[in-house]
């Protein structure tokens, strides 16, 4: 899986005590990116570890953001509820997150095909080597590593899991499959999940889309050849290798961004898991953090 693989050059994870209670621990990590992207500000990564107070090992759940600062605050929200229920949380921050952007992308970051890619990229190599570092913390149970993203990041959440099996549970929160369909297919138009196209040209594209995923499947990503970057992050593509693992899919009725359609073909591939369907639009999705943590709860604890 060449695409998202990674080397580590710099091992140094850097650990800061922001609060502590008799029930909780929260710290500011940093690290080097394993994966630098083509701005010097987004090759440091940043995140929030929070760990209950307790003698035993506890599973970790790395919880990602969507496009958007203002997505940060339910990841937040969640990190808290979690750590109530002895889960350790980790709040990831996206390489697109505005305190690893340069000043003049914030606020208007609109990245072609190809720096979409690269910031799957990073992005999904980061949560590896999350899980590298996680794996060695004598707080964490390795074998109870999970990731749990909300859009955006569900979709980067999906591939990290479909490209690494020590990622046991995914939790995948509004979102779909099939780039055309994601970019074009909602109530509210098109957005931008990835695509510079017109959706002329990106039906056209997408056309050798299913003779792609079949020789993903009979050959290997690594010796398919994508018509375009875009397919290389489309969670459809990746679908095969989740089927039969732990999934909770957690989704909008009234989303105005990723169609029902979108939803159902994603959670076909994957053989359909679990799926739990809020009565919200996409954006009221980030008023759900109470719930959202309790589904998270409960699947965990049914696994």
């Amino acid at each position: 899986m060449h695409y998202y693989n990674y080397t580590v050059t710099d091992t140094n994870f850097n650990v800061r005590l922001i609060a502590a209670t008799s029930l909780r621990s929260h710290y500011e990590i940093t690290f080097p990116t394993p994966r630098p992207t083509s701005w010097q500000e987004g090759n440091t990564v940043y995140g929030d570890f929070f760990v209950p107070q307790t003698m035993k090992r506890v599973p970790l759940v790395i919880l990602v953001h969507g496009f958007g600062d203002e997505s940060v605050a339910p990841c937040l929200t969640m990190a808290r509820l979690l750590v109530r229920q002895e889960i350790a949380t980790f709040v990831f921050y996206l390489p697109i997150h505005s305190r690893r952007l340069p000043e003049a992308m914030k606020g208007s970051f609109s990245p072609t095909s190809q720096e979409w890619l690269e910031t799957y990229q990073s992005s999904v190599t980061e949560i590896r080597r999350l899980v590298d570092w996680a794996s060695d913390r004598k707080e964490i149970d390795p074998k109870r590593i999970g990731v749990a993203g909300i859009s955006l990041g569900g979709m980067i959440s999906s591939i990290a899991m479909a490209v690494d099996g020590r990622i046991f549970v995914g939790v995948f929160i509004v979102i779909g499959g099939n780039m055309e369909e994601l970019s074009w297919g909602g109530k509210s138009g098109a957005i931008p999940v990835g695509h510079t196209c017109t959706r002329e040209e990106c039906h056209t594209v997408y056309s050798q889309y299913p003779a792609y995923l079949n020789e993903v499947i009979q050959k290997g990503l690594e010796n398919a050849v994508p018509a375009k970057e875009c397919f290389l992050y489309d969670p459809l593509t990746f679908a095969n290798r989740l089927q039969g693992r732990p999934i909770l899919m957690i989704n909008a009725k009234e989303d105005e961004v990723i169609s029902e359609h979108s939803t159902l073909n994603l959670w076909e591939a994957y053989g359909r898991p679990r799926l739990f369907w809020l009565p919200v639009t996409h954006a009221g999705v980030y008023s759900q953090s109470a719930l959202i943590s309790t589904e998270i709860t409960h699947f965990l604890n049914s696994i």
